[in-house]
């Protein structure tokens, strides 16, 4: 289960990260590399308890341990998906660059916290364990950079 508490896939997605240009065309959805670098920056705040969870809580089956650890298992981000509204944007290189940079500060933090402490809950799955934030937002990070051919 890839997770980036695991030392060997922190260190490939920090490297894939590294390997995104601020031209690269999306292979799907209507983005570009410096709004999904916001974006994934942005995604940290809510397991570091920066910014509140979207949406409360769901019971039923979505706070359910065993249905999460099925979902975390195998159910795989689903590609093509809009998951932002399309707006041109002019490729600013040094914008991106320290987007890129404030994804690695961010990536540090949170992987550092994973060790030695809590999350605040997801906005669906409720209370979850730092190991499935490790592998939710690897799923998600891994989800925008395969969006870019990476």
């Amino acid at each position: 289960m890839k997770t980036l508490f695991d030392p060997s896939t922190d260190v490939g997605t920090r490297f894939r990260v590294k390997q995104l240009k601020p031209t690269a065309r999306s292979h799907w959805g209507a983005t570009n590399p410096s709004r999904v670098m916001r974006h994934l920056v942005e995604s940290f705040s809510v397991p570091m308890g920066a910014s509140p969870a979207t949406a409360p809580p769901r019971p039923g089956l979505l706070g359910h341990p065993a249905f999460r650890r099925i979902y975390l298992l195998c159910v795989p981000c689903p590609d093509r998906k809009r998951l932002v509204a399309p707006e041109d944007e002019p490729i600013d290189a040094a914008a991106f660059a320290a987007s890129v940079e404030s994804w690695y500060d961010a990536c540090s933090r949170f992987v550092a916290r994973g060790r030695s402490g809590s999350f605040a809950p997801h906005p669906v799955f409720g209370a979850i364990s730092p190991e499935e934030w490790g592998r939710l937002v690897y799923f998600h990070t891994d989800h925008h950079l395969r969006q870019f051919g990476l």
